[in-house]
């Protein structure tokens, strides 16, 4: 008789993904003057709880990828191999490219195996005693930011997202909005191309700039207000043209973008660029779609208070193929919990008190008679407290204790920090103050915001710090506690703090308050607030 693995799938996931949070925590805990054998082993015995997962359950993507990781790992616990930080850093990009690959599969899909064949020629290279550098140069093009050729066929949408030049100092990531198109995309088809002819000159570019303009190609019928809600953090700091594609059947339109876009990045890389020929260039690519589509010219679509609006100049062929706006649809969620044992034997405790509470009501009302009025009302006493005592337990169920959320902020500003040359100490306090599973959920993404706002514009370079009188290092707190019956979430940094003299002129200049009206600094501190507004250079 034969069993369907199937049933086993959904544990087979959250088991994976409590594991891919052991191996980031311990590499994150990890020090290399001094490594710890026992989080060596941890890492190590996750990989290959993984590994077999996958390999049972059928998933060779997976286990074959994993394999390689483990191999490395094993020879670092074993002592053959020294732990170095490229090793480190490599791990950490592979959790996250495993996350993916589960993800896609847990959802029904074939994943991608691009990043993770690339993982694995380093980490192979690094096996055979090469540098990952060596094998990987050939393979660092930026022809394609992030491709998804299994949706050919599909109706889809072509957007041009050429962002400000600052939206990376307002603490925005196109990564980010790129990897919830390819979830909207759901395996469909998706691809994004990048346009370097905004590049300067290398001695003229600043790090902290963005320069990159970029053409994704969505292959799946989605809802334009779906689309819209993606880049809603941004819609002040960009310009976004969408165009609808009704018959995505034809690879010629894409191979021509990626052909000039890559024939564009060369020429980056030899000499400045000719704008006129660029231009030509794309609007000749532009006049292709239309030819295929048969649809208007893209429309650039603005901020509207009201998102359930169409754009003021959209042509009849768009309104049209968007009359209803449906509210976005959400990810779904994970349906299931983990719940501690304490949470458990309380509500088998609370239920056995209801059953002998129950009992003895019922044989009171067997042999009743008026001398036992009085137990019964105790019973009946009993059975309230019972009940709600009961009710209560229920209720904790889904209570979880917000370390479930802290725990992405460490690898964040480990990274971000990293990439902005700052030194950072992340201190989490309060981690068993519990919120609702919901609620969890809800503030993730307001929080990585806040975070990554602090990290950016709130911590002042080392050297700022140094020049302040202040240590190189800089501390972010996160903070969780109950007050007056609310859960309160501190986000605190020790940087230069907010300039009142600089929000006063910056609202005064931008219309939100006049030039003689009197503000508290309270009042002032709120106007950071207000939608679109940024003192941000």
């Amino acid at each position: 008789m034969s069993i369907d693995l199937s049933q086993f799938h959904q544990v087979f996931f959250e088991e994976s993904f409590e594991g891919l949070d052991i191996m980031e925590s311990g590499l994150l805990d990890l020090s290399l003057d001094e490594v710890d054998d026992e989080t060596i082993n941890a890492i190590f015995r996750a990989a290959h709880s993984i590994k077999g997962g996958a390999g049972t359950f059928g998933f060779q993507q997976v286990s074959e990828f994993t394999h390689v990781l483990e191999t490395l790992l094993d020879e670092i616990r074993s002592g053959m191999r020294a732990m170095e930080q490229q090793h480190v850093d490599l791990f950490l990009q592979s959790v996250d490219c495993l996350k993916g690959l589960l993800s896609v599969l847990q959802a029904g899909s074939e994943p991608d195996m691009a990043q993770a064949d690339e993982l694995k020629v380093q980490f192979e290279a690094i096996l055979a005693g090469e540098t990952a550098a060596d094998n990987t140069a050939e393979d660092s093009h930026p022809e394609t930011v992030i491709q998804d050729q299994s949706g050919a066929g599909a109706e889809g949408w072509r957007i041009d997202f050429i962002p400000n030049e600052d939206i990376l100092c307002t603490g925005n990531e196109p990564y980010r909005m790129f990897r919830e198109l390819k979830d909207l995309a759901d395996g469909a088809g998706f691809e994004v191309i990048p346009d370097v002819s905004r590049l300067p000159e290398f001695s003229a570019m600043h790090p902290e700039l963005c320069y990159v303009s970029w053409t994704i190609f969505l292959r799946k019928n989605v809802e334009l207000s779906d689309i819209e809600e993606v880049f809603e953090w941004v819609v002040d700091d960009c310009e976004i043209r969408y165009q609808k594609l009704d018959h995505l059947d034809t690879e010629e339109l894409l191979a021509n973008q990626r052909n000039e876009q890559s024939a564009a990045a060369f020429a980056a890389s030899e000499e400045p660029l000719n704008s006129e020929v660029l231009i030509e260039e794309t609007s000749k690519i532009e006049d292709s779609a239309n030819q295929l589509t048969e649809v208007a010219q893209p429309t650039k679509v603005e901020a509207q208070p009201d998102l359930a609006k169409e754009p003021a100049a959209a042509s009849p062929a768009v309104a049209k193929k968007a009359a209803v706006r449906k509210p976005a649809a959400k990810a779904a969620e994970n349906t299931s919990i983990r719940v501690s044992i304490d949470k458990i034997d309380s509500l088998i405790n609370m239920v056995g008190e209801l059953v002998i509470t129950q009992s003895m009501l019922g044989q009171l009302g067997q042999e009743f008679d008026i001398s036992r009025v009085q137990r019964l009302q105790e019973g009946l006493s009993q059975l309230e407290q019972n009940t709600r005592e009961l009710q209560e337990s229920v209720m904790k169920i889904r209570m979880l204790p917000i370390s479930f959320a802290f725990s992405r902020f460490p690898r964040l500003v480990r990274d971000l920090g990293k990439q902005l040359g700052k030194q950072v100490d992340l201190v989490m306090l309060g981690e068993n103050t519990e919120l609702d599973k919901t609620v969890m959920e809800k503030i993730g993404d307001p929080l990585v915001h806040l975070v990554r706002n602090s990290l950016d514009h709130g911590l002042e370079s080392p050297q700022a710090r140094k020049d302040s009188g202040k240590d190189a290092t800089g501390t972010i707190t996160l903070n969780a506690f109950h007050q007056g019956g609310n859960i309160v979430i501190e986000v605190k940094d020790d940087g230069a703090g907010l300039n009142g003299e600089r929000i006063r002129n910056k609202a005064i200049e931008n219309g939100l308050i006049a030039q003689e009206d009197v503000l508290s600094d309270e009042q002032i501190y709120d106007l950071i607030f207000q939608p679109g507004f940024s003192t941000a250079e």
